[in-house]
């Protein structure tokens, strides 16, 4: 889930989904055994990765849930193991993959845990005891953060510590 909203990049603009081949070529990678791709394909990735951005940062499971209510799914024994298995497009079985993933999260208690950095969008887990991290790094965003943040009270004169 996490790196599938991040293959776009929020702050800057990058998107590793251009065209069907470039996101052929990232299913790939990411385990999928990819046959053909239709742009259709690639346009509900695009919507399934927006409304799981929208569910992480809105902190809301809706917006992913209304992206899945067309899923149909079939149960599958795979090495003694009962799973459930979208059926349909790519798009579908990539959908269906998340859906497991997020249920697993919500189960284990850390879907919690998965949000967007405060600074760049990125998302990211939260490995904080706490559970009160906000960037996706301390060493990248969180560094810049403290630094405008101690910028700042430096101009109007707050205390530098």
């Amino acid at each position: 889930m996490r790196r599938l909203c991040n293959s776009i990049n929020r702050q800057h603009g990058g998107e590793a989904w251009r065209d069907v081949d470039e996101l052929g070529m990232w299913l790939r990678r990411e385990g999928y055994d990819v046959g053909r791709l239709t742009p259709r394909d690639l346009d509900e990735l695009l919507a399934l990765r927006d409304a799981m951005w929208r569910s992480i940062t809105g902190r809301s499971i809706a917006p992913l849930a209304s992206a899945l209510e067309h899923l149909r799914f079939r149960p599958v024994v795979d090495d003694h193991v009962l799973r459930l298995v979208a059926e349909g497009s790519m798009a579908d079985i990539v959908a269906g993959r998340l859906v497991a993933v997020v249920v697993d999260a919500q189960t284990t208690g850390a879907w919690d845990r998965v949000k967007a950095c405060a600074q760049c969008s990125w998302v990211f887990i939260d490995a904080s005891r706490n559970r009160s991290g906000r960037w996706c790094s301390m060493s990248a965003c969180g560094g810049r953060e403290k630094a405008r943040a101690y910028r700042a009270r430096r101009r109007t004169g707050g205390s530098g510590t």
